[in-house]
Formats: structure tokens, sequence, C-alpha cells
């Protein structure tokens, strides 16, 4: 007898002991005869010995909820470790995602629409027509400016000025002379706005010294046509000037040039001289400055932003009123004098009309924390006409909690555009650089503060009913930067004008500008002196 039939006969033994039949309830094929479903389950509860059944059925076991056995594997030991960091993080998880979404139930964002609608990049200006800072570390390496012309749009940096066409970029002009351009306008003049002004470096020159920049070249923008050049005699001999204190500015009918304490206003139609001055005189006549800011206003007068050379009041700012057409200046009165002036205080003109001037001061950075209330505060200062001045605040609070921040006008990266007395203003803090905000500044007061869904928002312009601006959008590799139209008044939806464009040098970030072509937008910045990068081209959405 062989060891399976063995086997057979012990299992036979074993049912006989049971009491059970070997051939009961077996078909001829081997299968049980009793009725059963798909799974091979008896349909009659009767034949099943297993209590499983019923109570581990799936819509039992879901309404029972979880048992203990289910939560046995989970807290062992090798899994401590990650329990006792989850539980650690729990906390500041609950506080931030409380945090972000008090923000946004307090602060509700501009919502963004109109992407699907958008105008898409159509062409890219070639790289070797843009100054690259790694090639040359010229202060004059900022200059910068971007117009409408040539049918489609002008760039103009320390390499030379160049048009492109708006339809496929192709280049229609260009005007490059001596050892590059030390400045450029950032507006149009002339009166239909068809000029560009350039400041133009010497052949020979070092690219340091602003007395080389001696010819002032105004250019068609349409044709690229040499309209009219000046250069100042008093130049002459002249070395050391910081690069700096060279500038030219456009405003309509008149241009202004300055070389150091030299400023000089020019018909922008030929060139004719209208007046120069080498001194501004200061409040009462008591003093004058050598080193003056300009803001034109675009209605024939300009801002003036000083600081008193000599006398009493020595090293005090003022500010004045320039009538761009005779050289007159009128309005003239200092800064309030408790605000401090010394080497870690800074001013900006923002506004030419009214006047206005944004004040701060890094003396809180040096002061501890029993101290710090002693620093002065960064205000927004605004001329009121009658020799004094509206103080509003220049910070503000943004978000509670883990997504709170502080906002301020005084930020380097801070870009600001006027219309109508209203200061429109996007702060360029990384924790703010969402917000957009709108302050009266003949009331003295903020109108509204915002924040723009999910971009990194720089207003670029404005008139009465949008604010023209560039943003960031996207994370990582699919950062883009769009152009984008924001409601005015702070109410309704932000629009998305033209999308896909390449992201700008950060560096840049504040000075990046955006001119409407034929079908879309024209978008550039400006190189950053001394920098590592390459230039980022001039491109263009339609």
């Amino acid at each position: 007898m062989d060891e399976d039939e063995l086997k057979r006969r012990a299992r036979e033994a074993r049912r006989r002991a049971r009491g059970t039949d070997p051939g009961a309830g077996r078909d001829e094929d081997g299968g049980a005869d009793v009725p059963r479903d798909e799974w091979g389950v008896p349909i009659d509860r009767r034949h099943v010995r297993s209590g499983l059944y019923a109570h581990d059925s799936r819509w039992l076991r879901m309404l029972s909820g979880p048992g203990r056995k289910d939560f046995k594997g989970l807290f062992t030991l090798k899994r401590l470790p990650f329990l006792l960091v989850g539980l650690a993080l729990m906390p500041g998880l609950v506080y931030y995602w409380g945090s972000r979404n008090l923000s946004v139930f307090l602060d509700p964002p501009i919502s963004v629409e109109g992407a699907s609608e958008a105008a898409q990049p159509a062409w890219q200006a070639p790289l070797e027509d843009a100054h690259a800072p790694s090639t040359g570390g010229s202060p004059f390496g900022e200059a910068f400016a971007l117009w409408p012309g040539g049918g489609g749009a002008v760039r103009a940096d320390r390499a030379g000025v160049t048009a492109y066409g708006a339809e496929d970029g192709e280049r229609a002009w260009r005007f490059d002379e001596g050892e590059g351009l030390c400045a450029a306008a950032a507006g149009t003049a002339g009166a239909d706005g068809d000029l560009g002004l350039v400041l133009v470096e010497r052949e020979g020159g070092t690219g340091d010294d602003g007395a080389a920049c001696g010819t002032l070249v105004a250019l068609d923008l349409d044709t690229g046509e040499e309209r009219w050049r000046w250069s100042p005699p008093d130049l002459d001999g002249v070395e050391g000037l910081p690069p700096r204190d060279v500038r030219v500015r456009a405003a309509g009918p008149h241009a202004l040039a300055s070389w150091g304490p030299m400023l000089v206003g020019l018909d922008a139609a030929d060139g004719e001289v209208l007046w120069a001055e080498t001194e501004v005189p200061g409040p009462g006549g008591d003093c004058a400055s050598h080193r003056t800011r300009v803001l034109p206003d675009g209605g024939g007068t300009a801002a003036l932003l000083g600081t008193c050379a000599s006398g009493p009041d020595e090293g005090a700012p003022f500010t004045a009123v320039l009538d761009m057409e005779t050289g007159e200046v009128s309005s003239a009165q200092a800064l309030p004098d408790d605000l401090p002036m010394d080497l870690l205080a800074s001013t900006a003109l923002v506004s030419a009309d009214p006047v206005a001037v944004v004040y701060s001061s890094a003396a809180s950075l040096l002061l501890d924390d029993e101290d710090e209330g002693d620093a002065p505060e960064d205000a927004l200062l605004v001329a009121d006409g009658e020799g004094g001045w509206r103080r509003i605040a220049a910070t503000g609070e943004t978000g509670v909690g883990a997504v709170g921040g502080e906002w301020s006008l005084s930020d380097a990266e801070t870009a600001t555009t006027v219309h109508d007395g209203v200061l429109y203003a996007s702060p360029g803090d990384w924790e703010t650089d969402e917000r957009v905000l709108a302050i009266d500044l003949e009331a003295g007061r903020v109108l509204w503060d915002r924040r723009v869904e999910d971009h990194d928002v720089q207003v670029v312009g404005a008139d009465g009913d949008r604010i023209l601006a560039v943003a960031e959008y996207g994370d990582g590799d699919d950062e883009v930067v769009r152009v984008m139209s924001l409601p005015a008044d702070g109410e309704g939806s932000a629009r998305v004008l033209a999308d896909g464009l390449p992201v700008q040098p950060y560096r840049s970030w504040g000075a990046v500008r955006t001119v409407e072509i034929d079908g879309g937008y024209a978008v550039g910045s400006p190189p950053i002196p001394g920098g590592s990068d390459d230039a980022v081209p001039l491109t263009a959405a339609r």
C-alpha cells in the first residue's frame, strides 16, 4: 500500500469519526452542490460556518466604525519618531492654515480673469541687441527706456537704441554711437510724443565719468532719424562728474538735462536752449541746491527735490516747483524739521502734482526692541500748497498671524504711478508683493489696499478707469510674466492682457516696463550694473 493510499484512508477515517459522509453533498465533478454566488459564497446562510458573513459585510463595518484592531499596527515602536514629529508640527500647521484662511476672509483678494483670451508670446528681440551686464561694469549700464515707435516698440540701453516691428519683431532701425548711452529719458518728448531723448558718451570715454556724456540726441521714434543734438560748452575740461548726476528727462514739448549742478531746459521740437541754471534756490533764498532730483508732471512744470549745500540749513532737504518753459523756481519749502536727515535717512520724489515725497529711516534697524519706538516713522509727505505738509503713513499691515506682514513705500523695489492726484503703488517687499494700494494725495488718505490673487504685481501706469501692471505668476519652471489691467477703484476683477512672457531679473523688479503695440504688449527691463546675468531681451505678446 503506497503512501497516497494511506493518506486517503486516514482522511476517510476522520470524516467517519465526525459523522460526515465523504460522498454527501458532492456532485460528480467533486464540487459542492450547495447553491453559491459568483464568489463561491453559499447563498443560503445555513451553509455558512463563519461568523464573518454578517458582521464583516462592507456596509455594516462602515456603520460600526473602526475597531481596536484597526489601530493595533499604528502605534508601534518603530513608528513612534514619526508620530512625535507629526504631533510637534500639528500646532504650526493649524496656525498657518487658520491664519491663511482668516486673512482671505478679512482681506479678500482681487480675482483674476481673462487668461484664456490673453495675448500670447509672438517674438523675442535678438539678445545681441541688448547690453549684457557681464560684458562691462560701467555705472551707465543701468540706462534704459522702452517707448512705442518704429511700428512697434523701441528699446534703449547702454548698447544703443533699437526699434522692432509689432508683427514679427523685425528690426526697423538702430542707433549707436560713441562708447554707448549714459542715460535715456523714461518718457517720450515732442508735441506728439514721437521723440526719444538719449545722452551719449563720447568715443574714448572711460564709462565712469559723467563729464564724457556731453551729447544730447533727439531721435524720431518712428524712423530713427536724428532730429537734433546739443552739447553743453560748460563741460569742456570738466572731469570726475559722478555718473548718477547725469540725467535726461522728457516732458511733452520740453526736454530737461542735468550734469551735476548744471540744469538745462530745451525745446524738444528743435533743441533750442530755453534756460540754464547751476543752482536751485531753497526756501527763503538762504541756501541753494547743487544736485537736484526732478520729476515732470506732464503739464509744463516739474517737482524738484534738493538739499541745501551751504548756509545755516546745510544738508536740509527741500522741494520746489520748476517752470519748464522759463526755468523759474517757486514754492520752495523745507521738509518737516522733526524728521532727522542723517546718513540713515532717505527721500524719494514720487509725485509732481501735488508734490509728494517718501521719507524713510533705517535707524530702527540699529535699535534694540526697547528703543525701536524712538526711531522716526516712515511717512509720505504731501505739500499742502500753503507751506505745510500732510503726513500719510508710508507703512501698513497685511494679513494676520503666520501670513501677516508689513508693506512699505520706502522699499527699493516699490513702483508708483500717479493719475489725477491719486498715487497707485505696489510695495516691493517680498512679503507684500501681491499688494496694490491707492492713496488720495489731496485728501491724505488711503483709498484702498488690496491683494491680487496669486500674482506678484508691479504698477507701470494708470488712467481714469484702469491700472496697467506687470506681474509674475506661477512657480519654478512654470513662472511667467503677465501684463494685467487692474480696476482703478479697487473693485471688480483684474484682467490678463498678455501671458506667457519670460521672467525678468529679480533685481530689476520695480523697473520693468511695458508698452502697448499693435494687438498686444512688449515687456522689457533694465540690465543690472555689475551683474553677472545676461540681459533679458525685449519680448512681445500679441
